[in-house]
């Protein structure tokens, strides 16, 4: 079987799974009935929300061996030991508990003081706060290396689109494709040293996409969808009958909804990222790049990241935050539709909403065993 839709697969698997998993925290009486029903003291909190993320660990972790060890492995993807796998694993697994151990008991003391409404204003400044460390906790997360080499390779290929605001990393994943960083403004773009291996054309395609995203505010409008659709939903979710921000049952139950608002927007914010993603399309076919050479650089990126498969099966269709090659060509030859894309929206939410919760933000396809995507997530 193909490995991108061995993933495919293993994606749905774990919506469901995990859809199920909420519904049957949201419905049994029997797992939430298990945690303190009044307000505790920050002590007892944090004993019960280590246990709850011990159990998410032990959830996830045989999923993330079989996405990012045994599928590239059996369908001979990538030949990479398990030593080496598991360090790079381990160290993804410890950050992204740590966010989440210290994001419990920080909500439930804030929501005693100052109730959902406190826990809001908390939520938007952890966002505003992961943002701008996005890159180095990508590095910490990805161990990515910054070698100045490359970036000299690269400048001497494409000149002055190389900006003071782009770093060129390397990273052995084919599948990672770097990205844009950091809040609105203040973004930083990180493009993998594999590109080198692209001609000048596709390459400057490339770097232009990245940034036509920015240019056109396309990024920006998916960090303010991100924002608010994350915030809704936890807001949502914590008026779910017994749900609350103030106790460990209340906020057990407030997540359990907030994963079904999450696998909700798996389904529904990857077509604003593929409108974003055309938008760039456009954006670097206006600036001098052939529909030829953009053609055959969506096709290299593809072909690493994809085992040298280029189209796409219908789950991938739905479930990807880009279109098919061909329909993205396609869209080239047509009327824009006038409405705004919002670039990379339902990845970024992933990542934000590992501060309110969020039990799905690494069981997405593209995810799963993959934590150099977990933070910086692989391109468009």
């Amino acid at each position: 079987m193909q490995y991108t839709i061995s993933k495919a697969w293993l994606g749905l698997f774990n919506l469901a799974l995990w859809t199920l998993i909420a519904c049957l925290g949201l419905f049994n009486e029997w797992p939430s009935k298990l945690f303190p029903a009044e307000a505790s003291s920050l002590f007892v909190e944090i004993q019960w929300w280590t246990l709850i993320v011990l159990a998410y660990i032990c959830i996830m972790l045989p999923l993330d061996i079989v996405g990012g060890f045994i599928i590239p492995k059996l369908t001979k993807y990538k030949r990479e030991s398990f030593p080496k796998f598991w360090k790079r694993l381990s160290r993804g697994i410890m950050l992204h508990a740590a966010i989440l151990w210290i994001s419990g008991p920080l909500i439930m003391e804030i929501g005693k003081h100052y109730g959902i409404l406190g826990v809001i204003a908390l939520l938007m400044i952890t966002f505003a706060l992961m943002l701008l460390l996005q890159n180095p906790l990508a590095r910490i997360v990805a161990g990515y290396k910054i070698y100045g080499e490359d970036r000299e390779n690269f400048q001497r290929r494409i000149g002055e689109l190389l900006s003071r605001r782009t770093e060129v990393v390397k990273e052995e994943d084919p599948t990672f494709a770097g990205g844009i960083t950091g809040l609105p403004w203040m973004e930083k773009t990180i493009i993998p040293s594999g590109w080198l291996e692209m001609s000048e054309d596709e390459l400057k395609a490339q770097v232009l996409r990245r940034i036509g995203a920015l240019r056109t505010h396309s990024r920006h409008r998916g960090v303010i969808v991100a924002i608010l659709w994350n915030l809704y939903g936890f807001y949502s979710a914590s008026l779910f009958s017994g749900a609350g921000v103030e106790t460990v049952q209340g906020l057990f139950l407030t997540s359990m909804a907030f994963v079904v608002w999450m696998c909700l927007g798996q389904v529904i914010l990857p077509n604003l990222s593929k409108a974003g993603s055309t938008e760039a399309d456009r954006y670097a076919t206006a600036n001098g790049v052939s529909e030829s050479a953009l053609e055959a650089a969506l096709r290299s990126q593809m072909k690493w990241s994809r085992d040298g498969q280029i189209e796409m099966d219908r789950l991938e269709k739905l479930l990807s935050p880009s279109l098919p090659v061909n329909q993205r060509l396609e869209f080239l030859r047509t009327e824009p539709s006038g409405l705004p894309g919002a670039w990379d929206s339902a990845r970024i939410s992933q990542f934000l909403s590992w501060s309110c919760l969020g039990w799905f933000s690494r069981a997405d396809y593209n995810l799963c065993g993959h934590p150099q995507n977990w933070v910086l997530q692989s391109g468009d």
